[in-house]
């Protein structure tokens, strides 16, 4: 600190004025008693302690130190006060005044929180936290907490100043963020200053400006969904992020900034939704209420510029998601792997039929795909279903079909209860399983194709013998690539005109196969092996995977067909067994 050579004299209490920054940051005032008791103390033993003071010129001084002395001293007459005489910069002055304040016996919290403020404003440490709390005397975590309390709105540092609210109120109210702190104010203390009010339920109600991170439809984790904000995880927004400073507020994860979290909300919804959009571009949008996608989007967003937007004769209160297709791991239940495997057959079954059913709607033209917008999904493939055309048919055939399971004919057949109902529902049940099968057959036939061609040495090296069908496959690779618009002014192109679907796909493959380019074999391997629907048995990928396979020397398709053919053949003989057996019950009852 600069200063000149220290000198006490008596000054004229007429040549000091008070310093501007003399500021007590909340302190109580010093009570009239107080400083007559002072003064009579002057009065009679004089003035024992100097008081600080900076010449101004001119014979002049500012009172840095000793108010209260000061004007005790004026009290009773006495025209001259011992002064120590320093020379301080202005930030010296407001330094000085500031740990002297905060040095007080019991200073005010928001007192201390103001004064914290202006000596980390002062400071120019490198670590200004540490600066500050090492000139206090107080630990950092001190001097973070009572930093926090400056986050306050101004309407309830009024009401920590007069112990309106607790301290411990005022720390969970300074970690909302401001727009959040006006609605709690307007909503629950606006009427502070009116007589037997009281802040009743204050947690519950606190906790509805506080968002549960435990239910955030984004990842709390990433750091690069808003890369200013950074992950929720380490946020000191999050409640259960700064445990040493609050440790009070961290039993669960809670976020106390709701704009940030709308942030992430928003753009969360914006890649959900451009991610349907990469493999759908061509569906259109459907919103009950167009204005949401104001609160969320502007007209130029990509998610949704140029997008058809379906808002009217649309039956919001009901639609079909896509059917989640069956995990075998969810089918573990029973200790026998027959009956799990029979169970997830089943499932399968009914997947299977839900999704055959959706394609029909679709087909007929009795409901379209869009992707849902709402307060609480984005990006959601749906079906919709016109309000005057919708019925409840479709959901009362789904839940027939699925209400009989094969335990429902075991469960018959022990009590001897079995109907002629129940042995139709069995036999159809049995039916659905075998033409799920034979498409799994497909499925784990298409597999064996797969692996086969990743395990060749044609996809780890140069030196390998030419496939005949290679560029075929990629040639249809390069079709593939295409979106949907691209495929269609393809086609438009090469095929006749008034093609069905079936013709269509012979005649894009028979054109797949024209050209013979080795430089292409390699490409052909690694892109397909990547591609999404490379393992399906139906569609255009998986047919042109054989046959990429079929035309690869030591590659023997037909052995593979003839092996999966085999089961096949054994499975339907107990089939037909089976089937036999439901015969001749049907028949005793009769």
């Amino acid at each position: 600190m600069k200063q000149s050579t220290i000198s006490t004299t008596e000054i004229p209490l007429k040549d000091i004025s008070i310093s501007p920054f003399n500021y007590r940051y909340g302190n109580k005032p010093v009570k009239e008693e107080d400083l007559q008791e002072l003064a009579e103390s002057i009065k009679t033993n004089g003035v024992i302690q100097s008081v600080l003071v900076r010449p101004l010129g001119t014979g002049k001084y500012e009172l840095v130190v000793g108010e209260r002395r000061f004007r005790a001293s004026d009290i009773v007459g006495r025209k001259t006060i011992p002064a120590l005489v320093r020379e301080f910069t202005d930030d010296q002055v407001k330094e000085i005044q500031v740990i002297e304040n905060i040095q007080r016996e019991d200073p005010h919290p928001m007192a201390e929180a103001l004064a914290i403020q202006t000596l980390l404003s002062i400071s120019k440490a490198k670590n200004k936290v540490e600066d500050v709390a090492g000139r206090i005397g107080k630990s950092t975590a001190f001097v973070y907490q009572r930093m926090k309390l400056n986050d306050l709105t101004e309407n309830f540092r009024e009401m920590l100043f007069i112990n309106v609210i607790t301290i411990s109120q005022a720390f969970k109210l300074s970690r909302l963020d401001e727009g959040s702190q006006v609605d709690f104010y307007n909503f629950y203390c606006k009427d502070w200053q009116d007589e037997g009010w009281s802040l009743n339920n204050f947690n519950s109600r606190i906790k509805n400006y506080q968002l549960d991170l435990s239910d955030a439809p984004f990842d709390t984790k990433d750091a690069k969904l808003d890369k200013k904000a950074g992950a929720c995880t380490k946020c000191p927004n999050n409640t259960a992020a700064t445990t040493s400073l609050f440790p009070e507020d961290s039993e669960d994860a809670r976020c106390t900034n709701r704009p940030c979290y709308e942030i992430k909300f928003r753009v969360n919804a914006k890649l959900l939704i451009m991610k349907v959009f990469m493999e759908y571009p061509h569906l259109p949008i459907a919103v009950k209420d167009e204005s949401i996608l104001s609160i969320y989007f502007s007209a130029d967003d990509t998610p949704i510029k140029g997008k058809t937007i379906l808002v009217e004769d649309i039956d919001y209160d009901y639609f079909d998601e896509m059917p989640e297709k069956p995990d075998r791991n969810n089918f573990l239940d029973y200790e026998d792997e027959g009956e799990n495997e029979a169970e997830y057959q089943d499932a399968f079954s009914e997947y299977n039929i839900e999704m055959k059913q959706l394609q029909d709607e679709l087909h007929t033209g009795n409901c379209r795909m869009a992707v849902l917008i709402s307060e609480d999904d984005f990006g959601k493939l749906v079906c919709l279903y016109p309000k005057t055309e919708h019925s409840e048919t479709y959901t009362q055939n789904r839940e027939k079909i699925s209400e009989h399971k094969a335990s429902d004919y075991q469960e018959a057949l022990k009590t001897k209860t079995v109907t002629p109902e129940i042995l139709g529902q069995e036999r159809q049940r049995l039916l659905n399983r075998e033409e799920r099968s034979k498409e799994l057959d497909e499925i784990k036939l298409q597999e064996t194709f797969y692996n086969t061609l990743k395990e060749s040495e044609s996809v780890k090296s140069n030196d390998y013998p030419l496939g005949a069908n290679d560029k075929a496959v990629s040639i249809f690779l390069l079709y593939a690539s295409l979106n949907y618009y691209g495929r269609r002014d393809f086609e438009n192109l090469i095929l006749e005109n008034e093609t069905v679907s079936g013709d269509k796909d012979q005649q894009l493959i028979q054109f797949f196969f024209n050209p013979k380019d080795q430089q292409l074999s390699l490409l052909t391997r690694l892109v397909i092996l990547n591609a999404s629907d490379v393992k399906s048995p139906n569609g255009l990928c998986g047919l042109m995977l054989r046959h990429l396979v079929e035309g690869t020397p030591g590659m023997d398709a037909g052995e593979l067909v003839n092996m999966q053919r085999t089961v096949t053949k054994e499975r339907e003989m107990k089939l037909s067994e089976k089937l036999n057996l439901l015969q001749k019950q049907e028949e005793k009852l009769k």
